[in-house]
């Protein structure tokens, strides 16, 4: 599938479904749970800096470029996504600015790439101001995905341990979905490989019928199920630091938004 594409229509931002069809549900759940965040914490047209840490083609530019004076860009060279635009390349693990450089750090879909996230989230935090805030997504229920850079899936208390041994404080972590979500990407996984073997078979003989089952399939089912997301109590409420625990959370879920912020005073981070 293609890369992720976000697009305004009446002041509102959207993923554009053509791109990836496939995983609808997911990018739109990161993309209202980032929105929320920005909107919640900062201020349009302000005079921070924020960083995007594995930016890929940079999607979200124009969801986040209102709110900071300045932001950059970084991934590393070999990343599989077009990173013509990006201004830095380079790698988390070793993040080429000074301490303290950012208000705000965007991280989605990464730290599962990472062979060393407590060095990664370390540097994050090194590199992120006194009361900034980070904004990370990563996934749990997931196929393997660009192999054989694909390392680790977090648990809600992975990342508020990880974040906690770097100097970080959870202020709050949401779930992409529960088990309704995780079924329809279940079943859409194994449909869409069922589908594109038949269409090799075939040739690809009718690129419109393709397009069609595609929309109705695939498409129509995530944003139903979105609908409802938006409007059930709670569903897309993150869960704040102090309550997390196994009966916030459902034992089921493709993944998770979290809010991270440095202070000034010390965080402890559990031990055995």
């Amino acid at each position: 599938m293609g890369e992720l594409v976000i697009k305004a229509a009446n002041g509102r931002f959207h993923v554009d479904e053509r791109q990836r069809p496939d995983s609808l549900l997911i990018d739109e759940i990161i993309l209202q749970e980032l929105v929320a965040f920005l909107e919640r914490y900062f201020e349009r047209g302000g005079s921070g800096r924020l960083l995007d840490a594995g930016a890929g083609s940079r999607p979200y530019l124009p969801v986040y470029k209102e709110f900071f004076a300045s932001v950059v860009s970084i991934d590393i060279p070999g990343s599989p996504h077009g990173i013509a635009g990006l201004d830095v390349a380079g790698t988390l693990h070793r993040l080429p600015f000074g301490d303290g450089a950012f208000d705000c750090i965007l991280c989605t879909e990464v730290f599962e790439h990472l062979h060393d996230p407590f060095l990664a989230m370390k540097e994050c935090s090194r590199v992120l101001k006194h009361g900034g805030r980070m904004f990370m997504s990563t996934p749990f229920f997931n196929p393997l995905h660009e192999i054989p850079h694909d390392y680790y899936r977090f648990t809600p208390f992975a990342i508020r341990h990880i974040a906690a041994c770097s100097g970080l404080r959870v202020v709050a972590i949401g779930q992409k979905g529960g088990e309704g979500a995780f079924a329809l990407m279940y079943v859409t996984y194994l449909w869409l490989r069922l589908w594109l073997k038949l269409s090799e078979r075939l040739g690809n003989a009718s690129p419109f019928l393709g397009s069609l089952l595609t929309r109705l399939t695939i498409v129509l089912p995530q944003r139903l199920y979105l609908g409802l997301w938006k409007r059930r109590d709670g569903q897309g409420d993150a869960v704040v630091c102090d309550e997390v625990s196994v009966g916030k959370f459902s034992p089921i879920t493709l993944g998770y938004t979290a809010v991270l912020e440095k202070n000034v005073a010390p965080v402890v981070a559990e031990m055995e």
